[in-house]
């Protein structure tokens, strides 16, 4: 008697302590037992429990899923497992050990099972799906590899980006598309973010077909609960197109600023020094310093051109200082009135409804270069789009917000339209 006591004692233990709700009914469905986690999950006390079944503590549709259940596990003696949604927990459901219908009604005795809540293992398992589909969705080259740098998986893009498929890629080595092949080249790479730290680097890597794919990659670790290594997440990025850009660039850098540079430098200092001999007349010293001036302006479109293709690509980093306006459309003047003695257009500059005289300071923000290109090309336009004996208008103002205005009173002449900007 007292070793089953003490068996009774231990299983009772067992029930009240257990996270799980554990029940039991008689054979029309009424509850017999139910342990402290049960009440917990249903939110009534045990005298509201016991005697009812499951249409007293539940809402009718729940009540009659448990009711088929307890029918089938009476008429199979067959344990049944099923999920059903209450207040977002989960029930598993087990019968009885076998006895036929007729005993367990003499025996008063009826189904019995165990439910779990699992609201968490359903919210990780949906979160899990919507990061697969998310991964799998990816622009990006993802790969899962383990300790020692073998993939595990791959996303779709990953194959897409490489020309392998799945099957080449599982169960190789990390570096296997590394152009040079050293796939040692990673295991220092393990080694670090093994112990902690996350690598971010850039890869020459080779697709299938042998041509050359520049990536930017990405590595984490993978661990579990207790900070125990799993495995590595690697993301790379297609940086191919911004590789040969960046070659671009300095190819075109190169040719602006050493090819194109050293000759262009000869108009400068070439007349520079003709103009210091002593047998040049006054008109030929004026002509050697308007062939300095050219070989200036000319340096000065070299150098914008390659802002201008830094500008495209995105490549290019604005330096503004303060700088006068007025000296600035005062020098595209000059220029253009040079370019073409000729020109029957007049172009008068006024500063807030005033003519703008000598002296005048309108401060802004820019690069000289850039604003001096930019009106130059504003103004030409607007006295190639007016006739004779026009003038065009260049009207600057000042105030909360600098600005200039430029006008031409004629309509643009339609041979010009498409190509006036």
């Amino acid at each position: 008697m007292q070793a089953l006591r003490e068996k009774n004692q231990f299983i009772n233990s067992i029930m009240d302590n257990s996270t799980a709700s554990i029940f039991a009914k008689d054979v029309d469905g009424r509850y017999l037992f139910v342990n402290p986690r049960f009440m917990d999950s249903a939110g009534r006390p045990v005298q509201e429990v016991l005697g009812k079944t499951d249409f007293g503590l539940f809402d009718n549709d729940i009540a009659e899923v448990f009711r088929r259940g307890d029918k089938h596990v009476l008429e199979t003696s067959e344990s049944i497992y099923e999920e059903v949604e209450i207040l977002l927990v989960v029930v598993w459901s087990t019968g009885l050990p076998q006895n036929s219908l007729a005993q367990r009604r003499r025996a008063g005795a009826g189904p019995c099972g165990i439910s779990l809540d699992c609201t968490d293992l359903q919210e990780a398992e949906t979160s899990l799906r919507r990061l697969t589909h998310a991964v799998e969705q990816s622009p990006v080259s993802v790969a899962m590899t383990d300790t020692e740098g073998r993939i595990l998986s791959v996303n779709p893009y990953f194959c897409s980006v490489s020309g392998y498929c799945e099957e080449d890629i599982i169960g190789r080595r990390f570096g296997f598309m590394l152009a040079d092949g050293d796939v040692s080249f990673y295991d220092p790479v393990w080694k670090e973010v093994a112990e902690g730290s996350d690598w971010h680097g850039e890869v020459r890597n080779q697709t299938r077909r042998g041509d050359i794919l520049w990536e930017s990659l990405s590595i984490s670790s993978v661990r579990d609960n207790q900070d125990r290594l799993l495995g590595f997440v690697v993301i790379k990025d297609d940086i191919t197109e911004r590789k040969r850009l960046e070659r671009l660039e300095r190819d075109v850098e190169r040719i602006v600023r050493h090819d194109l540079k050293s000759p262009i430098m000869s108009f400068i200092w070439v007349p520079r020094t003709l103009r210091k001999a002593e047998n040049i007349t006054e008109g030929q010293a004026q002509l050697l310093h308007e062939l300095e001036q050219s070989g200036h302006r000319l340096l000065k479109m070299v150098n914008l051109s390659l802002d201008i293709f830094k500008m495209e690509e995105g490549t290019y980093e604005l330096a503004p200082e303060d700088l006068n306006i007025l000296r600035i459309i005062q020098n595209v003047l000059h220029d253009l009135k040079k370019d073409d003695p000729g020109v029957k257009v007049s172009v008068v500059m006024s500063v807030d409804g005033r003519t703008a005289v000598d002296g005048d300071c309108l401060l802004v923000r820019g690069e000289e270069l850039l604003l001096h290109s930019m009106m130059s090309n504003i103004i030409k336009n607007a006295m190639e789009a007016s006739g004779p004996g026009e003038v065009v208008t260049v009207d600057c103002r000042t105030g909360s917000r600098t600005s200039v205005s430029v006008h031409n009173p004629a309509v643009v002449p339609e041979d010009v339209r498409e190509t006036f900007f």
